[in-house]
């Protein structure tokens, strides 16, 4: 994702999700390093958007049977 363009609608998703807003309260007050780290909470809320996918990073895994 491009961070200047999910910006918005991460502020977004924050004003209309008490729930993620709470998480992500909780997580910079737990962690140091994340609360002084923009762009890992960023990513921290990207997680939780719908355009997230989950399948990222994973690879297909095959048997091939004699």
């Amino acid at each position: 994702y491009s961070s200047y363009v999910f910006e918005d609608e991460a502020a977004k998703m924050l004003e209309s999700d008490a729930s993620l807003r709470k998480l992500l309260e909780n997580k910079k007050r737990l962690e140091p390093a994340f609360a002084k780290d923009p762009a890992a909470q960023l990513d921290f809320i990207y997680q939780y958007s719908p355009h997230y996918e989950h399948a990222v990073n994973m690879y297909p895994v095959y048997r091939i049977e004699p």
